[in-house]
């Protein structure tokens, strides 16, 4: 999986600014980690996070485009794990469907292999709107 330069489409200061701090793993990386809990955290070699590819592959080929998907491993086992992060300003009933769309195709498809078990993946919204 390749970076995405995730400004593409993107119309608002906030949107840039959110994907020009968080596209760099050494201002992603403590947010992300504040985000789990401590001990899943010291699991982790956060030497090892890495942006990759926002693109995930759907059926009929439909491809859906996430904000944001870093990749880390486990210090000790030969384990991967992905954050898929999302932002919004706004209200949008159709994020909880979304974000388990993204966390099951980015699962199963993250080693290419279909016999392969699926990945872990930590689905994480950034929101800044109201209420």
């Amino acid at each position: 999986m390749r970076p995405r330069h995730a400004t593409a489409g993107k119309g608002t200061p906030h949107d840039s600014l959110f994907h020009f701090t968080f596209r760099h793993p050494r201002h992603a990386g403590p947010w992300l980690r504040s985000c789990l809990h401590p001990a899943l955290a010291a699991l982790l070699d956060w030497t090892t996070l890495a942006l990759v590819s926002g693109k995930v592959h759907g059926l009929g080929l439909r491809i859906g485009v996430t904000d944001i998907v870093y990749e880390i491993r486990f210090h000790s086992l030969p384990l991967r794990l992905f954050f898929v992060v999302e932002h919004r300003s706004h209200h949008d009933a159709g994020l909880h469907d979304t974000m388990v769309r993204y966390t099951v195709l980015i699962a199963h498809g993250a080693s290419g292999d279909p016999e392969s078990p699926p990945a872990f993946v930590i689905p994480l919204v950034f929101y800044h709107g109201p209420g």
